[in-house]
């Protein structure tokens, strides 16, 4: 509970500093039905959506780090391998978003770039 209530705090703060929503992305992490914290229940203390959720495997990432492999590469079809994937999939699509707009922005820069609209 401690670590939701310093989230909400943070979600706080970037709003007041007027840090962009689109900026941020919520992934739960262990997300298990064992630890008594549902996803709906995070979701409506801090009032956001989550991105994703990542699944708990304590005992598959303590022995993929004692044997210095990622889970990812060790065992790619396992449930968290695969959130994990999804994640680096979602943070590549949003980097691109942003590039694309920058791009974009770039080439009407310039003396007449905005006067001149683009086709």
């Amino acid at each position: 509970m401690h670590c939701i209530r310093n989230v909400k705090l943070f979600l706080e703060v970037a709003d007041l500093l007027g840090y962009p929503n689109d900026k941020v992305m919520l992934v739960l992490n262990k997300a298990t039905n064992r630890t008594g914290i549902r996803a709906e229940d995070v979701e409506k203390h801090l009032q956001r959506k989550l991105a994703l959720q990542i699944g708990d495997a304590a005992q598959e990432m303590t022995l993929s780090i004692n044997q210095g492999t990622p889970l990812v590469l060790a065992k790619p079809n396992h449930q968290v391998a695969k959130d994990i994937m999804n994640l680096a999939r979602e943070l590549v699509a949003k980097a691109s978003k942003e590039a694309a707009a920058k791009e974009s922005s770039k080439q009407r820069s310039g003396l007449f770039g905005n006067l001149i609209p683009r086709r």
